[in-house]
Formats: C-alpha cells, sequence, structure tokens
C-alpha cells in the first residue's frame, strides 16, 4: 500500500513526499522481514528490544539477520551496494527535507529495481 502511495506522489510531482515514502517502505519490509521469523504474537515489546522499533534502515537489516547475506551479495554487485547506500542514507528525518526530482527518482529506482533493487533482495532472502 505505502509503495503505491509512494509511487502516485512521485508521478504528481510530490518529490520530498515520494523520497519519504519510499523510505518507509524499505523501513515496512525489513521489519516484516523480522516479524516473519518471529512465532505469532512474540515480536519483542517495545521496551525490551528497540532495535526492532527503530527507523534506521541499517539497525533494521542486522535485526531481520540480512546484513551478512546482503554484504555478501553486494561485494560482486555495484549495482546492488549502490541501491543500499541510497536506501541506508534515508533517515526518518527526511520527512522535514525538500527533495529534488533527482533525490526521489533515485530512491525509488533503489527499492524497487526487479533485479537489484532493495525490495526484490529482501524477497529473495524472506
Amino acid at each position: 500500500m505505502r509503495l503505491e502511495e509512494a509511487v502516485t506522489l512521485l508521478k504528481n510531482r510530490h518529490f520530498s513526499g515520494a523520497y519519504c515514502l519510499f523510505g518507509y517502505v524499505a523501513e515496512c519490509k525489513l521489519k516484516a522481514c523480522t516479524a516473519k521469523k518471529t512465532e505469532q504474537y512474540s515480536f519483542p515489546p517495545k521496551d525490551t528490544n528497540r532495535d526492532f522499533y527503530t527507523h534506521d534502515i541499517d539497525v533494521l537489516l542486522t535485526s531481520s539477520k540480512l546484513k551478512d547475506k546482503l554484504i555478501r551479495d553486494m561485494s560482486n554487485n555495484k549495482t546492488l551496494k549502490a541501491n543500499w547506500k541510497i536506501v541506508t542514507d534515508w533517515v526518518q528525518e527526511s520527512r522535514y527535507a525538500i527533495k529534488s526530482r533527482e533525490e526521489a527518482y533515485s530512491i525509488f529506482q533503489a527499492v524497487t529495481n526487479e533485479q537489484e533493487g532493495v525490495l526484490q533482495r529482501i524477497k529473495r532472502h524472506w
């Protein structure tokens, strides 16, 4: 749902909103990956493990246990490495920033690229 909303913002030239939402799309996908690996109703409470509740993509990547796989995948793949760099540079505070068309399209491509995008890579190791 958030991916569709981000694309709609991008198409309608709301670049700052699109940029922000594409970052949340990556965040949500990592959190869903982590949640899938837990038993039903056992997602850790907020007061016991803040790593699951952060907006920091790098921390979420570690929590999802995908970081080592990603590092291995990136070692011979410059496109994948560039895409993850774009996404890990995203921060929650970007919702307050003015973003250009280029920045919005850059994160869009990094997240959605069918071969080496963030969503595709997470799904591959899901």
